[in-house]
């Protein structure tokens, strides 16, 4: 749309975003409705969408242990299921999602 206006762009930076879908636009400068001169570069940064990470196998962790894991991958740890047992007290026998599943950053498991 730029360009049939007479103006140029010019993607300055790419993020990573949640709040943003691939491709959209995040910031520019001149900001909109500014008064600009044709041929006038318009400097954006542009979405790469949210951060997408692999789910960790956690089974047949201590859950001290898988809740690091899922910190160190920037998740967090979801809805917890006790059942007893003859397993070791605190060992994760299942999780949800399963391990190798991609997920957004920051999303709970």
């Amino acid at each position: 749309m730029l360009k049939t206006i007479g103006l140029q762009i010019e993607v300055i930076d790419e993020i990573n975003s949640s709040e943003y879908q691939a491709g959209a636009i995040i910031s520019q400068d001149p900001k909109e409705s500014s008064k600009v001169k044709e041929g006038q570069i318009v400097r954006v940064k542009v979405s790469k969408g949210p951060v997408i990470v692999r789910i960790p196998n956690l089974t047949n962790k201590e859950f001290a242990d898988a809740t690091l894991v899922l910190e160190n991958n920037k998740l967090a740890v979801g809805n917890v299921e006790y059942k007893f047992d003859d397993l070791p007290k605190g060992l994760v026998i299942s999780q949800d999602p399963e391990s190798g599943t991609s997920v957004e950053e920051k999303n709970s498991c």
